[in-house]
């Protein structure tokens, strides 16, 4: 039996230039079952400590977005510096104000 990969996780910076060409190779160019997950960017959630980031995560989701049903989940992965209590108050914030 011979094993597939259905999964990817992607750590691409999403700039201008790669919208819309290279997500939607990316999109194009795998299997129908295939699945990404997309990291968010480190820009916004370290320069930017997820608050202010309106801008840039219009960019970011305008992007993934074009993965469409091949985008399983969105990575946020925060700074060690932050500690978790910090950190965790900085996510449930994100949740409360881009939920709607």
């Amino acid at each position: 039996m011979q094993a597939s990969l259905t999964l990817l996780k992607s750590t691409a910076p999403f700039t201008p230039c790669q919208i819309p060409l290279a997500v939607k190779r990316w999109a194009k160019n795998t299997p129908v079952d295939f699945r990404y997950t997309a990291k968010m960017h480190r820009v916004i959630t370290h320069a930017k400590a997820m608050s202010n980031c309106d801008q840039q995560l219009e960019t970011f989701y305008s992007a993934v977005a074009l993965l469409r049903e091949k985008l399983l989940c969105i990575l946020i992965q925060l700074p060690s510096s932050i500690g978790f209590k910090t950190g965790f108050r900085a996510l449930q914030n994100f949740g409360n104000i881009y939920s709607q």
